[in-house]
């Protein structure tokens, strides 16, 4: 009996954590129906956790149509967390440096589970430029910085990561083989540096390097994201130095602050 008692609220708490996560995905909202059918639960049970997410500020809930959205309780959470880590904002100063001397937006990534989300952000001043959503998390094989974090994980992550049927099934998406992938994997790794072309998204490319020190890996990536049409070959090859000379700078800063 004890069992069932702690069963019921832990599962509920489960579940709203799992509504939470999906919200988050539909900046617009989503509706209850959507919800229920996502989750395959009844109306009436994913009402009674939305009510009490909404009434506890984590969510709001739209009129004309009905829909949910996250909260700004959730935002204050998210900003609070952020500013209170040491890493995101010693990189401040370096996000700012590689935006100033690339002229494109800087941007600071790490990995959380399969995901890559963005740590901090440091917009292009001119009028076309690219922005990133620092509330969504995107896959590892999603660019340029997906793929660096992901090439310098160690090779036990790399195995359990291709074993993930989800992770799996978004490397076939790509219309490439997992060996193709594990291999430019090993040559973003050899390189220090990885680029994208606009392979997932057109129109956008970025690069990125590793904020690593000797041996020693921080664990994020530091890179810039800019329109393709200012890319040439020629300038691709400086905005790489200009951003491996900024990420060497970050990962002593990092090694120094351990």
């Amino acid at each position: 009996m004890e069992k069932e008692d702690l069963a019921g609220p832990i599962y509920s708490v489960a579940k709203a954590l799992s509504l939470l996560e999906e919200i988050g995905r539909h900046p617009d909202g989503i509706r209850l129906s959507d919800i229920s059918a996502i989750f395959k639960l009844e109306k009436s049970s994913v009402f009674r956790i939305l009510e009490t997410l909404e009434n506890n500020g984590f969510i709001i809930k739209t009129s004309s149509p009905v829909r949910y959205m996250l909260g700004l309780k959730l935002f204050r959470l998210g900003m609070s967390k952020q500013s209170a880590m040491p890493f995101r904002r010693m990189a401040i100063p370096f996000l700012k440096e590689l935006r100033d001397i690339t002229g494109e937006t800087a941007v600071l990534a790490a990995i959380e589970s399969y995901d890559m989300f963005f740590l901090d952000t440091e917009d292009a001043f001119s009028m076309l430029r690219c922005s990133v959503d620092l509330s969504r998390t995107r896959p590892t094989l999603y660019d340029a910085l997906g793929k660096c974090l992901l090439a310098h994980n160690d090779d036990e992550y790399i195995v359990k990561y291709f074993k993930d049927k989800t992770q799996l099934e978004a490397a076939k998406n790509t219309g490439r083989k997992v060996d193709e992938i594990k291999k430019e994997l090993k040559r973003i790794k050899e390189a220090g540096y990885s680029t994208d072309h606009g392979e997932k998204e057109a129109g956008i490319h970025s690069i990125a390097v590793p904020v690593k020190h000797l041996d020693v890996w921080a664990g994020a990536c530091i890179g810039i994201i800019y329109p393709a049409c200012r890319y040439t070959p020629t300038r691709e090859k400086e905005l790489i130095e200009k951003t491996k000379t900024v990420g060497r700078k970050l990962a002593e800063a990092a090694c120094l602050m351990k």
